[in-house]
């Protein structure tokens, strides 16, 4: 009977564990019933195992009356639990869509419920204790037992914490940044014949700027083939760093055919990313930033350009630090877009003169173009000291396109056949036609590929004296062989592929290249099937992404011929201006958003991009498109927008797509609008429409924006948040955070528009304006720049007179930006006189001073900075340093001997103790009047086991008062010290008494929490299984007798440990054993009397005390 109910339970136990195993979320309660389940089928294994290997006992009536009373408890319970295991299987049974959601939410929301989860403890609770007396009573041996803890739960423990520390890590990096450009290495670098590139490795600057450091620039014409170059530099460094010991390389590529990464920021943000993945101390550099930006989990911070300069530029210096030089190349530095507001291209210069000036182990290398369109970078380079420059020109590329061409010629079954002579006189005229540019021999290769296999030399011959002596007029000869038919559609297709914010595919670029913005609708049937316009365009465009689909230029010379040179040639129509053609884009966007809204086979769910495949790239783009329009073009547009924006049902049916106020994805169950075109305005960025709006309408400027529900669209809307699985939002779209409740400078302060910012408040926009927003905090303009860590708009608002001293709710600007982690701002508002000891109110929940804030996060240059303002050290500082907001330490018990060699910190503790020891060392208050509430930062030293710190504060004069009649210098400090031998036996020579009462003190910063302690150091001890530090106690005369609260006595505190722990080693069990020994050997009783007072404790103790006995 006993073995069919441990195969029946058994069952249950995997089954329910299957279903955690689906809807896991780590929460507690959920994981405390889980580890109880598998402890019960542990035992119901070993049960099992145990029964069928040892011989039938003789019999023994009051062992089997005990046996059958514990089964039949262990049948009664598994019964209900067979119950609940039931009700969750049935979830997976058939039934109609309506059915099945049904299942799946209570399969969902099961897990949550608090009373199911108290009830199935309660079942856990009585089967452990039966099974527990089954084991006594059947008198299983001690490995046996032993078994029941080890036999799984060790791989589990290591399987599950390299589960929660592989998903930390990619969570970090996906955060940093999601771009790779590994893949647009491998892709550029498959293009290199093999032995071209290999003169830049013999060049004496090269060898200098490998050895030497500095910067590297390698310039040379359109289509020179530079970024071919630079992978092949690549790919050497590579081999490099690897046999090189103390190197680290890094690269990027800028390129024209994703315009969403050419960004600073995003280039920074990789580098940075790559850096995490070569070395543990950046990643715990950035884990600790992340840590930061995330203690509002609700809203997160993002990371902005000057926080991941900072970040970078710190990570480089640790590094180089150590005398290891990092190599950083990037590719195409050209193509990096000078935008209005961000001047993408002055930054990234910005950075790389800066950073190569202030480290010597830095070696920089850098591809671009000259000319007058990269006249910004000759004159920054002009006054960089250490410069290598590298051209590549005719005589560098000559032996290269030798190579390049013998390939080609070899890989052609046409041009293969030709003989010796004829192939080398025909290679020989190319590379003296090409001018050193692979472009142009690449397009000319086209053409001798097209010819017919009956090609004689001297056919080839002609072809090639015909050919156009530049890549400008052999786009013009391709452009002679378009069908006129299909010239808008083709003109409107480039312009589209030229100028997106991603790459389109071909499904996009077949609806956008037939919108007609002057007929209603824009579409009105002559759709492109399959690949439709893409057929007439394969001379300008590759094919790349998810299979295939995705058009983009070959080249970006394409890019060039179309917007410069072929405007005052006969193909002009094929052309376009960036100013116009954004416009034309935008005003396409909008058409199609009209377009679709009228539809009458829509059915507002995912399934629409399948029919309307430009839906999703129109809604999230137009007013990018419509910034970057001519400002002739944007006054042109201006009417169109406003129509657009008070349109009612038709801006909805965009919100619904893409909403810049909740970019959460595509169909939400709500739909949040601003009620005026001006609000919208500001959030946008549309500079020219506040402008507009300003000079002829009645606008009230600091009127409160508050997102309202927007009108409904008439078809159902799903309720389902989903995301297009093929393109995410540009990089730039993310960086919106909940809506602002403010005004529209407000608005336009929190989304970086720094253009519409200066606008607004030159008409008067009030820039002291203080508004309580969502969550009842305040917010101002200066708050939320402050908020966002954003020094440039911080300089813009203190200069239009924003008060750096401004306190909005409880925070001031300074505090705003200590919160944020932001050193650049806090520096800022401190030389535009921020006071540095301005007071604010008391904040119960968290720390009231900057001081405090910036102890609490770790953030050592923030500290170091106040205090070099003279900054006064208050009363929370010290222990806002000795507050953990997790568990930033991992202790090897039986190496704990009061140093910091069984420690193990993370990057946040060491950062803590730090600023733990400036405030020290800067006369922080050691011996702080006992409040009752707290401990006392002795006390906190040695229980984080920071026992440096402990020798310190004792050395700056902490007081240890054996006599102190509040306890809290004398018994809780000698439970605090009860981790370490060496460190309790400190305090007991220091005249501590060993029986010295605890008081129970609450958790500081924690004040909602209630007070935990122990009643003695022994108990500590006991709990903490420590026996070095219960024996020495016990030496010291430490009464047995003494009880109290939590766990009774000390035999009471280590049985409960034992059981409530999740997880027990082997050690942890051969430690309670010896504790349990040694404390009976000095009169310790099991007592039911000194039992706690607590039925969870209580039942955890008796448990543990039923296991000592079957153990021993």
């Amino acid at each position: 009977m006993l073995m069919v109910n441990s195969s029946a339970g058994l069952k249950v136990c995997k089954g329910l564990w299957t279903y955690y195993d689906t809807w896991k979320d780590y929460q507690e309660d959920v994981a405390v019933i889980c580890d109880s389940l598998t402890g019960i089928e542990n035992t119901l294994t070993l049960l099992q195992n145990s029964m069928t290997a040892r011989p039938k006992p003789p019999p023994n009536e009051a062992h089997d009356e005990s046996c059958r009373d514990a089964v039949q408890r262990c049948k009664a319970t598994m019964g209900k639990l067979r119950e609940k295991l039931g009700e969750i299987e049935n979830s997976n049974s058939s039934g109609g869509l309506r059915r099945q959601a049904k299942f799946q939410w209570k399969k969902v929301k099961y897990p949550f419920k608090e009373r199911k989860i108290f009830k199935l403890r309660g079942l856990l609770v009585e089967t452990k204790s039966d099974l527990q007396l089954l084991l006594h009573v059947l008198r299983l041996n001690q490995s046996d037992q032993l078994s029941l803890n080890m036999a799984n739960a060790n791989e589990y423990v290591t399987d599950l914490q390299k589960s929660k520390k592989d998903k930390k890590y990619k969570e970090v990096l996906d955060w940093v940044c999601t771009v790779d450009p590994s893949a647009k290495h491998g892709d550029t670098n498959s293009k290199k014949e093999p032995g071209t590139c290999n003169w830049l490795f013999q060049r004496p600057e090269f060898d200098e700027w490998k050895t030497q450091g500095s910067v590297l620039w390698i310039k040379g014409e359109l289509g020179c083939g530079k970024s071919v170059l630079c992978s092949a530099a690549i790919e050497h460094m590579k081999l490099y760093c690897t046999t090189t010991p103390g190197t680290i390389l890094l690269y990027y590529y800028f390129s024209f055919t994703n315009q969403s990464l050419q960004n600073t920021t995003i280039c920074l943000s990789s580098l940075l990313r790559q850096l995490c993945t070569e070395s543990t101390s950046i990643m715990a550099m950035v884990e600790q930033m992340h840590e930061k930006f995330h203690q509002n989990h609700n809203n997160p911070k993002k990371l902005a350009f000057d926080d991941v300069q900072t970040c970078l530029q710190s990570a480089i210096a640790e590094l180089t630090k150590d005398k290891k030089d990092v190599y950083v190349v990037i590719d195409a530095l050209d193509e990096l877009p000078d935008d209005r507001e961000g001047l993408q291209r002055a930054q990234m210069l910005k950075w790389i003169v800066e950073t190569s000036s202030r480290e010597i182990h830095l070696h920089l290398l850098f591809t671009s173009r000259v000319g007058f369109s990269c006249i910004d970078i000759e004159k920054t380079m002009e006054s960089q000291s250490r410069l290598y420059k590298i051209s590549i020109d005719a005589v560098t590329n000559h032996d290269d396109i030798r190579l390049y061409l013998e390939g080609q010629f070899q890989g052609n079954k046409n041009l293969k056949n030709l003989g010796n002579v004829a192939r080398v006189n025909i290679i020989e005229k190319l590379i003296g036609k090409s001018g050193g540019m692979f472009q142009w021999v690449s397009w000319q290769l086209y053409e001798l590929k097209g010819l017919p296999p009956i090609a004689r030399p001297k056919d080839i011959e002609e072809v090639i004296n015909s050919m156009p002596p530049t890549l400008g007029e052999c786009y013009m000869r391709i452009l002679q062989g378009v069908n006129s038919r299909f010239q808008p559609e083709i003109a409107k297709a480039l312009q589209w592929i030229s100028l997106s914010l991603r790459p389109l595919d071909v499904k996009e670029v077949n609806e956008a290249c037939i919108i007609d913005v002057t007929k209603l609708p824009a579409i009105n049937g002559g759709k492109f099937r399959a690949e439709g316009i893409a057929t007439c365009l394969s001379s300008f465009v590759t094919r790349r992404g998810y299979k295939n689909t995705e058009l983009s230029l070959c080249h970006f010379s394409v890019k060039e011929f179309l917007s410069s040179t072929i405007q005052d040639s006969a193909y002009s129509r094929y052309g376009f201006r960036e100013g116009v053609a954004h416009a034309s884009i935008a005003e396409s966007c909008i058409a199609y958003i009209y377009y679709y809204s009228h539809c009458t086979t829509k059915l507002n769910t995912r399934s629409d991009f399948k029919y309307f495949p430009l839906l999703l790239y129109a809604c999230q783009h137009w007013f990018h498109h419509l910034k970057l329009a001519a400002e002739e073009e944007q006054e042109r547009l201006a009417p169109l927008v406003m129509g657009f924006l008070t349109s009612g049902g038709v801006y909805s049916y965009a919100l619904t797509i893409y909403n810049p106020l909740y970019p959460v994805g595509p169909f939400p169950c709500k739909i949040y609008t601003l009620a005026s075109p001006f609000g919208w305005a500001a959030v946008l960025g549309l500079e020219f429409l506040v402008k507009r709006l300003l000079k002829e309408s009645q606008i009230e400027i600091d009127a409160i924006h508050d997102p309202v529900p927007g009108h409904e669209p008439s078809a159902g809307i799903s309720t389902e948040i989903c995301s297009d699985s093929n393109h995410s939002p540009l990089p730039i779209l993310t960086k919106f955070d909940d809506p602002i409740r403010g005004t529209a400078l407000m608005n336009a302060v929190a989304r970086n528009h720094e253009n519409v910012v200066r606008l607004l408040i030159e008409n008067g926009a009030d820039l002291h304006h203080i508004e309580q927003g969502y969550a009842g905090d305040s917010n101002s303009a200066l708050s939320i720049a402050c908020d966002n860590g954003n020094a440039k708009m911080v300089g813009v608002l203190l200069g239009y007179g924003a008060d750096p001293n401004e306190i909005c709710g409880n925070w001031s600007a300074l505090a705003s930006a200590t919160f944020r982690g932001s050193l650049d701002v806090c520096k800022l508002l401190l030389d535009r006189g921020a006071s540095i000891n301005l007071h604010m109110e008391h904040d119960s929940n968290g720390p009231c001073d900057i001081l405090s804030i910036a102890a609490r996060n770790g953030d050592v240059q923030l500290v170091e900075l106040f205090l070099s303002w003279g900054i006064h050290i208050g009363p929370q500082a010290l222990l806002w340093s000795l507050w953990p907001e997790e568990e930033m330490y991992e202790v090897d018990d039986e190496t704990d001997d009061g140093t910091d060699d069984g420690v193990t910190y993370d990057n946040q503790a060491i950062s803590k103790k730090r600023v733990c020891e400036l405030l020290i060392l800067h006369g922080a208050n050691l011996n702080p009047d006992p409040t009752g509430l707290f401990d006392t930062p002795l006390a906190m030293a040695l229980r984080f086991k920071w026992y440096d710190i402990f020798e310190l504060m004792l050395r700056k004069g902490a007081r240890v008062d054996p006599s102190d009649p509040s306890c809290l210098t004398a018994g809780n400090i000698l439970i605090a010290a009860s981790n370490s031998v060496d460190m309790t036996r400190h305090i007991l020579d220091m005249g501590v008494d060993a029986n010295a009462p605890g008081v129970f003190v609450k958790p500081f910063g924690e004040e909602d929490l209630p007070a935990t302690g122990f009643s003695n150091a022994l108990q500590a001890a006991a709990f903490r299984n420590n026996p070095g530090v219960v024996e020495l106690l016990l030496d010291r005369n430490a009464d047995l007798k003494i009880t109290g609260p939590p766990y009774g006595n000390a035999l009471y505190a280590v049985a409960g440990r034992i059981i409530s722990d999740q997880y027990v080693s082997d050690s942890d069990v051969s430690k309670a054993l010896k504790i349990c020994k040694m404390l009976l050997a000095k009169g310790a009783k099991w007592s039911t009397k000194h039992l706690p007072e607590d039925k969870e404790l209580r039942e955890n103790c008796l448990l543990g005390r039923y296991m000592y006995r079957a153990l021993c």
